[in-house]
């Protein structure tokens, strides 16, 4: 991130460096350590779909995690000290022969786990925000990738459409229904199938066919009393 810093474009007149720190201050509308805001996680998502190479490849994504990639401790102390109150110039140290400060900071940045169900590949994404991006909503504007890297023999964790997914698919299958049915348990809706996803224990996860499978589920049974 030391590369990402802008020059010094601001300059104190030397008459007011020789006795005190710079004051004059620029308030920013995100701290680099603040969480991410929905309009940061949507550009930050749309960035992502949109490099994917084809429509199936963009629309088989699915987004297991999307956070802020934290800056390195000298970015955060030139927030504290010249961006944010209360201001705190002090926690940079003096270089002799400056006379200035940096117009803004670094971008903000998001890391994203991607999890592709048509290639069965994980990726870690890196991308770059402006402030323009991160006050836009619905992906209107883009960020910028830094970089995109698929991590080898890995599975992410299961999502929560995924979690939904099995829910149906078990309420769907004869045997259980069948067997609801001998329980005295005719309205499915009265149901919550709770998946309970115990990691893989065999290596078919290596293969392109491979779908990751809960091994466990867990059955509530909601009864509603007039």
């Amino acid at each position: 991130m030391a590369t990402l810093i802008h020059p010094i474009v601001e300059t104190i007149p030397e008459s007011s460096t020789k006795a005190v720190i710079p004051t004059i201050m620029r308030a920013q509308s995100s701290h680099s350590l603040d969480p991410l805001s929905a309009a940061e996680i949507s550009v930050a998502v749309a960035t992502v779909r949109a490099a994917g190479s084809t429509p199936e490849v963009r629309d088989s994504m699915r987004f297991i995690e999307v956070v802020l990639s934290e800056p390195e401790k000298h970015v955060v102390a030139l927030a504290d000290a010249y961006f944010f109150p209360p201001f705190q110039p002090s926690l940079l140290p003096r270089t002799k022969g400056v006379t200035g400060f940096p117009g803004k900071l670094p971008p903000r940045c998001t890391r994203l786990i991607v999890y592709n169900r048509k290639s069965n590949e994980t990726s870690i994404w890196i991308v770059e925000l402006s402030e323009v991006h991160a006050a836009t909503r619905g992906g209107h504007h883009r960020g910028k990738v830094i970089s995109s890297q698929v991590v080898p023999d890995v599975q992410p964790l299961m999502d929560a459409v995924e979690y939904a997914e099995c829910e149906v698919v078990v309420k769907d299958f004869p045997p259980f229904r069948e067997a609801m049915k001998k329980r005295g348990i005719e309205d499915l809706d009265l149901v919550m199938v709770d998946p309970w996803c115990a990691s893989y224990h065999s290596n078919l996860w290596k293969t392109s066919t491979y779908e990751r499978v809960p091994k466990r589920s867990l059955l509530r049974i909601c009864r509603v009393y007039n």
